[in-house]
């Protein structure tokens, strides 16, 4: 029958690394520094920055608790683990080592060195000194204290997870964004969502368009704007009217921002199918009123497009709204 003592090294390894899936340093397997510098918004810490909080939590309270030394000293982080650098909402010691050890694999060096510290404090009691207290505020004995220090481990395990599964999907342009380009000619257009107004239920998202544009003196003109406002359903509707102009039921189908500032048209002309685009309120050197191109377009790209914007773009574009809306 194994011991209180044998029970906590067992699960304090664990919940480190004893697995290839679930323990905390499983879920910094192969991270990018890319990946540990990004955050979902400026009130969220990086994975860089929990792993920095683990790291000191377990040094700092084996420091409390049992007089050890802590790694390095960082006279930038209190020993309440505040910073000045960051919100007071982050976890303690966020900042910790991040300019005496800058980067995610020197944070990651970090918190093996503190749970090495953290396991040799466990090594050196007795299985009866687990029960006394000890002074820290976390825990109110030695084993208690460990215990939830595993705790703490799993629960950030599982948040760097949920973290890195969002960088994941916020760098997936082509999952979120809509490409429509001319099979015979130069006009293009890429539709990406970049942000929400109207809380849990949006009634606006902001998208970033890139455009680009024949022009008879400059041969094109590449159009990038992050600021078009568009009702979410305007995509379903153009659908819908696409279909429409394909099956002889309507002369035009009609993709407009809110503002009306780059206009979308697929128009039917006898047999044919045209794209036309027309740019306006562009303030280059020489400004025309408003810049446009037509171009053909074959019907099976149009139908295409359609299927789409109707079956996988719209699908695509709610699945982006309740994850910013949720996350």
């Amino acid at each position: 029958m194994p011991t209180a003592k044998q029970l906590l090294l067992k699960q304090t390894a664990e919940a480190f690394s004893g697995r290839s899936d679930m323990p905390l340093m499983a879920s910094l397997a192969d991270v990018t520094q890319a990946e540990a510098s990004w955050s979902p918004d400026k009130d969220s810490p990086t994975v860089e920055q929990i792993v920095r909080h683990v790291a000191w939590a377990k040094a700092r309270y084996c420091q409390q608790a049992f007089g050890t030394e802590m790694p390095i000293v960082d006279d930038l982080v209190s020993g309440d683990g505040d910073s000045a650098d960051l919100p007071w909402e982050f976890p303690c010691g966020a900042a910790w080592g991040s300019t005496v050890a800058p980067g995610i694999h020197e944070a990651i060096n970090l918190l093996s060195q503190s749970h090495a510290i953290l396991t040799q404090c466990l090594e050196s009691l007795s299985d009866d000194a687990l029960d006394q207290p000890i002074p820290t505020h976390h825990g109110k004995s030695a084993a208690h204290f460990f215990w939830i220090m595993i705790m703490h481990d799993l629960y950030h395990a599982g948040q760097i997870r949920t973290r890195r599964t969002a960088w994941r999907a916020s760098q997936r342009d082509l999952a979120t964004s809509l490409v429509i380009r001319l099979d015979r000619g130069a006009i293009g257009l890429t539709y990406q969502p970049l942000e929400l107004e109207g809380g849990q239920n949006p009634e606006m998202v902001r998208f970033k368009v890139e455009c680009e544009i024949p022009h008879s003196t400059n041969g094109r003109i590449a159009y990038t704007t992050d600021d078009l406002w568009f009702f979410p359903r305007t995509f379903v509707e153009f659908a819908d009217q696409l279909k429409d102009v394909l099956d002889g039921k309507t002369a035009d189908a009609v993709l407009s921002p809110a503002s009306s500032e780059l206009v979308l048209t697929i128009i039917r002309v006898k047999r044919e199918i045209q794209m036309q685009i027309a740019v306006s309120e562009w303030n280059p050197i020489f400004p025309p009123a408003t810049i446009s191109a037509t171009g053909g377009l074959s019907t099976d790209v149009a139908y295409r497009w359609a299927r789409e914007l109707k079956e996988e773009y719209s699908q695509r574009l709610n699945e982006w709204i309740l994850e910013q809306t949720f996350k």
